[in-house]
């Protein structure tokens, strides 16, 4: 009996650790693209246009799903989204992001194959934590955005927003950490992702307080142990519970107050060595060597250079074992957005290291080694969690709250003050025909529509989503009612 029982249990977790998505194919750059196949990689053209937050997923079969991006670091909500044909995906525009790195990330639904939620945060300025849902059964498999911008916490973010699978193989946690500026913040907020949709947060206290808009969180291949830098001088080690989402001990690296210490994280596939790079007027590619008894003694420089100036950009780990690293060049234009004329040896490719789990310059860097097809580069690589971790077989599944009932709850009502701008989501619909009613405190009809605009989205599987311009409406509370020739559902909002 306790054989069989083992095998089982064997077969559960194996089961649960063949995943249906991979991180196989890379949406970065301007119109740059990598498909890892067979531990080969290849370039090809994709839509993408950002310095930055960028994000993609493909099926166990190494196709391209879909990707999203923010083409503009100087607006909020230009995040977009694109299906596998590299046009924009139906309701796939005005993603609350802002171009910096680590914005954004998808996290497939538990409970639907199809489903996927795509989080995002805004970084300096605006605050806010957001999440919308894909559904790639619609739109003839293409997909379509059937909510938008559904706000999960207030608080201003820093730059490090990332996902991590579950433990059992089949759910996930997703990090955000907080920053409350003056303040400095040594939290991270823990959701948990399962069938029942996503968990109100846990909030884990641990680590060296940190004032900083920009970080970098990166996780090792087990999963166990993860990474933080910032630009401030911050380096940490974190040893990570997948099973609890619990951070369970923490070692400082380094803690220097230098502008442009640290940019971007990468462990090697062993886990032994972290690469960071520091991206100031002279660039700098460190290697540390995680069991030395001295970590931070042990840091050695790889590479130095001084031109192009503030070159060193994002550091992942690629399926191939290889890490690569972009570039950005800089000639008086294409700081931070691409110039049309500037095409150049730094900026067509990637910079790599062969064999990460070699201690010094026997990690065999090689610069600017990988063609990109002739599109470019400039800071960002996609944010793309491991979606082929396995399940762990000592992790006991966790216990989640019992599912949302309908109510109120199906309906979202979120008010961004920035671009004035109302999004109104609805799922579990019951019925077809929608009427959505805006009033004031008073009761005055301020907005009124029976149908969707030409070209949106109605309702669809039992979603419903619709973009409203307040601008002008005076400040005060306002009540969003939404009818359908089954139910009536109302919520409340606040307009600055």
């Amino acid at each position: 009996m306790k054989i069989i029982f083992t095998l089982l249990i064997f077969l559960f977790f194996t089961f649960n650790g063949q995943s249906q998505f991979s991180n196989n194919v890379w949406c970065f750059g301007d119109s740059a693209g990598i498909r890892f196949t067979n531990g080969i990689a290849t370039n090809f053209n994709s839509s993408v246009k950002s310095r930055g937050s960028c994000v993609s997923i493909a099926d166990s079969n190494d196709f391209l799903l879909f990707y999203a991006f923010t083409n503009s670091p100087f607006q909020y909500y230009t995040g977009r989204v694109f299906d596998n044909s590299h046009n924009l995906m139906l309701n796939g525009d005005s993603i609350a992001s802002r171009d910096w790195y680590q914005e954004m990330v998808i996290v497939p639904k538990p409970s639907d194959t199809n489903k996927f939620y795509l989080f995002s945060t805004l970084v300096t300025s605006f605050k806010g934590l957001y999440y919308s849902e894909i559904d790639m059964s619609l739109n003839n498999g293409l997909g379509a955005v059937t909510q938008k911008n559904i706000q999960l916490d207030t608080l201003q973010g820093i730059d490090c927003l990332t996902a991590i699978k579950h433990g059992n193989g089949r759910d996930w946690w997703l990090m955000y950490c907080p920053n409350f500026i003056p303040d400095s913040s040594d939290l991270f907020y823990l959701y948990l992702v399962d069938s029942n949709g996503i968990n109100p947060p846990f909030v884990k206290h641990v680590g060296q307080k940190t004032l900083t808009n920009e970080a970098s969180i990166a996780f090792n291949v087990k999963g166990n142990q993860f990474a933080r830098s910032t630009l401030y001088g911050l380096l940490e080690l974190f040893d990570f519970d997948r099973c609890t989402g619990d951070i369970t001990s923490h070692a400082i690296i380094e803690n220097q107050p230098i502008v442009n210490a640290y940019f971007s994280l990468a462990f090697s596939p062993s886990g032994r060595y972290l690469y960071t790079c520091k991206p100031a007027t002279k660039v700098f590619l460190y290697q540390f060597d995680l069991q030395a008894a001295n970590i931070k003694a042990s840091r050695l420089t790889l590479d130095t250079s001084s031109y192009p100036a503030y070159s060193g950009g994002w550091l992942k780990l690629a399926p191939d074992s290889n890490i690569y690293w972009t570039n950005r060049f800089y000639d008086g234009c294409g700081g931070t957005t691409f110039c049309d004329t500037t095409y150049n040896m730094y900026n067509m490719n990637l910079s790599v290291i062969n064999e990460p789990d070699s201690p010094g310059l026997a990690c065999n860097f090689t610069k600017y080694s990988f063609y990109l097809g002739g599109n470019r580069t400039l800071w960002g690589l996609p944010n793309n969690p491991d979606y082929d971790l396995p399940g762990d077989s000592g992790c006991s599944n966790v216990s989640s709250p019992p599912a949302p009932q309908r109510g109120d709850q199906q309906l979202h009502a979120t008010y961004i003050a920035a671009w004035e701008k109302l999004f109104v989501n609805a799922q579990n619909l019951k019925g077809k025909n929608v009427t959505i009613t805006i009033y004031d405190a008073a009761g005055k009809e301020k907005f009124a529509r029976a149908k969707p605009p030409s070209g949106g989205l109605g309702v669809f599987g039992g979603y419903f989503t619709l973009d409203v311009d307040c601008t002008g409406w005076a400040s005060g509370l306002y009540v969003v009612h939404l009818q359908t020739d089954k139910e009536v559902l109302n919520k409340k909002f606040v307009k600055e």
